[in-house]
Protein backbone atom coordinates (compact mmCIF):
# COMPACT_ATOMS: atom_id res chain seq x y z
CA UNK A 1 0.00 0.00 0.00
CA UNK A 2 2.87 2.39 0.79
CA UNK A 3 4.38 1.77 -2.66
CA UNK A 4 1.10 2.74 -4.32
CA UNK A 5 0.86 6.02 -2.36
CA UNK A 6 4.49 6.86 -3.09
CA UNK A 7 4.01 6.28 -6.81
CA UNK A 8 0.85 8.40 -6.76
CA UNK A 9 2.64 11.29 -5.00
CA UNK A 10 5.61 11.18 -7.39
CA UNK A 11 3.23 11.03 -10.37
CA UNK A 12 1.32 14.08 -9.10
CA UNK A 13 4.53 16.05 -8.58
CA UNK A 14 5.72 15.24 -12.13
CA UNK A 15 2.30 16.17 -13.54
CA UNK A 16 2.27 19.49 -11.68
CA UNK A 17 5.79 20.24 -12.91
CA UNK A 18 4.82 19.52 -16.52
CA UNK A 19 1.68 21.66 -16.22
CA UNK A 20 3.73 24.50 -14.76
CA UNK A 21 6.14 24.33 -17.68
CA UNK A 22 3.31 24.84 -20.16
CA UNK A 23 1.57 27.70 -18.34
CA UNK A 24 3.85 30.41 -19.67
CA UNK A 25 4.45 28.92 -23.11
CA UNK A 26 7.65 29.45 -25.03
CA UNK A 27 8.90 31.40 -28.00
CA UNK A 28 11.24 30.18 -30.69
CA UNK A 29 12.52 31.30 -34.05
CA UNK A 30 12.00 29.27 -37.21
CA UNK A 31 14.50 26.62 -38.18
CA UNK A 32 15.96 29.06 -40.68
CA UNK A 33 19.34 30.50 -39.74
CA UNK A 34 18.32 33.91 -41.07
CA UNK A 35 16.30 36.41 -39.04
CA UNK A 36 15.44 38.20 -42.29
CA UNK A 37 14.51 37.23 -45.81
CA UNK A 38 14.58 39.23 -49.02
CA UNK A 39 11.42 37.41 -50.12
CA UNK A 40 8.00 38.70 -49.07
CA UNK A 41 5.76 36.20 -47.32
CA UNK A 42 2.14 36.08 -46.16
CA UNK A 43 2.76 33.13 -43.87
CA UNK A 44 1.49 33.36 -40.31
CA UNK A 45 -0.10 36.08 -38.24
CA UNK A 46 0.88 39.72 -37.73
CA UNK A 47 1.39 40.81 -34.12
CA UNK A 48 -0.69 44.03 -33.93
CA UNK A 49 -0.46 44.82 -30.25
CA UNK A 50 1.31 43.57 -27.16
CA UNK A 51 0.15 43.91 -23.59
CA UNK A 52 1.75 42.80 -20.35
CA UNK A 53 0.03 39.39 -20.41
CA UNK A 54 -0.66 38.83 -24.08
CA UNK A 55 -0.91 39.88 -27.69
CA UNK A 56 -3.37 40.54 -30.50
CA UNK A 57 -2.62 38.76 -33.77
CA UNK A 58 -4.34 38.93 -37.17
CA UNK A 59 -4.01 36.51 -40.08
CA UNK A 60 -1.77 37.72 -42.88
CA UNK A 61 -4.05 36.03 -45.42
CA UNK A 62 -7.80 36.71 -45.38
CA UNK A 63 -10.55 34.11 -45.64
CA UNK A 64 -13.11 34.44 -48.44
CA UNK A 65 -16.66 33.75 -47.21
CA UNK A 66 -18.40 35.42 -50.17
CA UNK A 67 -19.62 32.13 -51.66
CA UNK A 68 -22.09 31.75 -48.79
CA UNK A 69 -22.99 35.42 -48.31
CA UNK A 70 -20.13 36.41 -46.00
CA UNK A 71 -17.26 38.83 -46.40
CA UNK A 72 -14.90 38.43 -49.34
CA UNK A 73 -11.94 39.56 -47.24
CA UNK A 74 -12.23 38.44 -43.61
CA UNK A 75 -9.15 38.51 -41.39
CA UNK A 76 -9.22 36.26 -38.32
CA UNK A 77 -8.02 38.00 -35.16
CA UNK A 78 -7.17 36.37 -31.85
CA UNK A 79 -6.22 37.85 -28.52
CA UNK A 80 -3.83 35.38 -26.89
CA UNK A 81 -2.90 35.23 -23.23
CA UNK A 82 0.88 34.90 -23.41
CA UNK A 83 2.87 36.30 -20.45
CA UNK A 84 6.16 36.37 -22.39
CA UNK A 85 4.76 38.54 -25.20
CA UNK A 86 6.09 41.87 -23.90
CA UNK A 87 9.56 40.40 -23.34
CA UNK A 88 9.99 38.35 -26.49
CA UNK A 89 7.84 39.80 -29.27
CA UNK A 90 7.49 43.07 -31.20
CA UNK A 91 4.52 44.61 -32.94
CA UNK A 92 4.74 43.97 -36.68
CA UNK A 93 6.43 40.59 -36.49
CA UNK A 94 4.86 37.63 -38.24
CA UNK A 95 4.42 34.58 -36.02
CA UNK A 96 2.90 31.13 -35.87
CA UNK A 97 0.96 30.38 -32.69
CA UNK A 98 0.16 26.99 -31.19
CA UNK A 99 -2.89 27.38 -28.97
CA UNK A 100 -3.09 25.84 -25.51
CA UNK A 101 -6.72 24.72 -25.42
CA UNK A 102 -9.80 26.05 -27.17
CA UNK A 103 -10.18 29.45 -28.85
CA UNK A 104 -13.35 31.33 -27.92
CA UNK A 105 -15.34 32.18 -31.04
CA UNK A 106 -15.85 35.87 -30.29
CA UNK A 107 -14.26 38.56 -32.45
CA UNK A 108 -11.47 38.77 -31.74
CA UNK A 109 -11.15 35.17 -30.67
CA UNK A 110 -9.62 34.59 -27.26
CA UNK A 111 -7.26 31.88 -26.12
CA UNK A 112 -3.96 30.92 -24.54
CA UNK A 113 -0.77 30.51 -26.53
CA UNK A 114 1.36 27.48 -25.78
CA UNK A 115 4.14 28.17 -28.30
CA UNK A 116 4.97 31.14 -30.52
CA UNK A 117 7.34 30.78 -33.47
CA UNK A 118 8.80 34.02 -34.86
CA UNK A 119 9.02 33.92 -38.65
CA UNK A 120 11.85 35.56 -40.64
CA UNK A 121 11.22 39.24 -41.37
CA UNK A 122 10.93 40.54 -44.89
CA UNK A 123 13.80 42.94 -45.57
CA UNK A 124 14.56 43.44 -49.26
CA UNK A 125 18.08 44.09 -50.51
CA UNK A 126 18.89 47.82 -50.27
CA UNK A 127 16.07 48.45 -47.77
CA UNK A 128 16.96 50.07 -44.46
CA UNK A 129 13.77 49.09 -42.62
CA UNK A 130 12.39 45.63 -41.97
CA UNK A 131 8.80 44.53 -42.36
CA UNK A 132 8.00 44.84 -38.63
CA UNK A 133 9.44 48.37 -38.46
CA UNK A 134 7.31 49.42 -41.43
CA UNK A 135 4.18 47.83 -39.94
CA UNK A 136 4.74 49.71 -36.66
CA UNK A 137 5.08 53.01 -38.55
CA UNK A 138 1.94 52.31 -40.60
CA UNK A 139 -0.06 51.42 -37.48
CA UNK A 140 1.09 54.65 -35.83
CA UNK A 141 -0.11 56.62 -38.89
CA UNK A 142 -3.39 54.70 -38.79
CA UNK A 143 -3.90 55.77 -35.16
CA UNK A 144 -3.69 59.43 -36.16
CA UNK A 145 -5.91 59.01 -39.24
CA UNK A 146 -8.63 56.62 -38.08
CA UNK A 147 -11.26 57.30 -35.43
CA UNK A 148 -12.05 53.59 -35.06
CA UNK A 149 -10.74 51.38 -32.30
CA UNK A 150 -11.54 48.32 -34.40
CA UNK A 151 -8.87 45.76 -35.23
CA UNK A 152 -6.64 46.57 -38.19
CA UNK A 153 -5.47 43.98 -40.72
CA UNK A 154 -2.35 44.26 -42.87
CA UNK A 155 -3.65 43.54 -46.38
CA UNK A 156 -0.41 44.03 -48.27
CA UNK A 157 3.11 45.35 -47.78
CA UNK A 158 5.52 46.07 -50.64
CA UNK A 159 8.86 47.80 -51.07
CA UNK A 160 9.60 50.07 -54.06
CA UNK A 161 13.37 50.06 -54.55
CA UNK A 162 13.35 52.98 -57.04
CA UNK A 163 11.37 55.29 -54.74
CA UNK A 164 12.92 53.86 -51.57
CA UNK A 165 9.48 53.64 -49.98
CA UNK A 166 7.16 50.99 -48.62
CA UNK A 167 3.46 50.78 -49.38
CA UNK A 168 1.23 49.31 -46.66
CA UNK A 169 -2.45 48.56 -47.25
CA UNK A 170 -4.55 48.23 -44.10
CA UNK A 171 -8.18 47.24 -43.67
CA UNK A 172 -10.06 48.43 -40.59
CA UNK A 173 -13.76 47.59 -40.49
CA UNK A 174 -14.89 48.36 -44.04
CA UNK A 175 -12.33 51.15 -44.49
CA UNK A 176 -9.19 50.72 -46.59
CA UNK A 177 -6.05 52.73 -45.89
CA UNK A 178 -2.89 53.04 -47.93
CA UNK A 179 0.29 54.36 -46.35
CA UNK A 180 3.56 55.27 -48.03
CA UNK A 181 6.41 54.85 -45.56
CA UNK A 182 9.85 56.28 -46.32
CA UNK A 183 12.59 53.69 -45.91
CA UNK A 184 14.55 55.52 -43.23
Amino acid sequence: MKKGKGFLIVSLIVLLFLMGCSLNGHTEKTDSNADTSDKASKKGLYVLSIEEQGMMVVNAIPNDFSSNGGEKEYFDAISYHYPKASEELEVGQRVLVEADGPILESYPGQGKAKKVTILPEYKPDKADLSESQVVRKALKELESESTSNWIAAIRNITYDKEKDTWKVDIKQEENMYEFDIDDK
